[in-house]
Parts: structure tokens; C-alpha cells; sequence
């Protein structure tokens, strides 16, 4: 439930062309990108392209491109002043157990889409 990366991974990383690297990762709970997963591609100039796939087999895909790579604290405000805005629309299926995933999956999204046109990334969900 988080990402965890190494020092070194980082020096490496941050040492390569820009848009040179594809990050694919997996969320179980088939939710989208998470604000350390953008953050990470903020980051990292190196990271081209990140991809989830999650465990029902939904894929997401996000670019910066040539959009805006905000800081970490520019970037978690947009996210969760997003998710508040949005959470209204999923607060009955978030406190029912047997709805959540699908819920918070269908929230993550839904923030994503947002934020990707905000900071003018590319985003899907396939």
C-alpha cells in the first residue's frame, strides 16, 4: 500500500535521458494512480510513461509529456482538495464493505482524469 523505492534506484533513475523509462507496477485493489505514484513521475524527468494494472485486469496509463510536473505539495493538494470535491459521489458505496473497491477504483479514476487535465498529462484507463 505504498511505493518504496531505493536510493539507488533513484540515482539511476534520475541519471537516465528524459523519457526513457516505463514504470509498471500493480495495484490489487484495481484502483489507479496514487498522488506517490504521479509524485514519482514529477519527479523523475527519466520516467516516460507509468502503467498499473490492477488485479481484475483494469490498466491505467499516465504521461507527463510536455504537461506540468508540480511539486510534491502542489501535487498532494490538487489531489486530495480533488478527492474531496469528489467523494460525495461514492460515500454510500465507500462505507459498504462489499462496494468499497469499486468505489474507491471508480473515485481514483475519476480524481486522475482531473488532475491529468489539469496539469496537462495523458491518462486513460483501458
Amino acid at each position: 500500500d505504498r511505493v518504496s523505492i531505493t536510493k539507488e534506484t533513484i540515482t539511476h533513475l534520475k541519471s537516465l535521458p528524459t523519457d526513457t523509462v516505463i514504470s509498471l507496477h500493480n495495484h490489487p485493489g484495481s484502483s489507479s494512480f496514487s498522488t506517490a505514484d504521479m509524485n514519482v513521475a514529477c519527479y523523475l524527468p527519466s520516467v516516460k510513461e507509468m502503467r498499473v494494472i490492477g488485479h481484475d485486469g483494469t490498466k491505467y496509463f499516465l504521461k507527463i509529456g510536455n504537461g506540468q510536473r508540480p511539486e510534491k505539495r502542489i501535487l498532494d493538494d490538487a489531489y486530495y482538495r480533488t478527492r474531496n470535491k469528489l467523494e460525495h459521489k461514492y460515500i454510500q458505496e465507500l462505507r459498504d464493505l462489499s462496494k468499497r473497491q469499486k468505489a474507491w477504483k471508480e473515485l481514483t479514476h475519476e480524481i486522475n482524469e482531473k488532475l491529468a487535465k489539469k496539469f496537462g498529462w495523458e491518462y486513460r484507463r483501458e
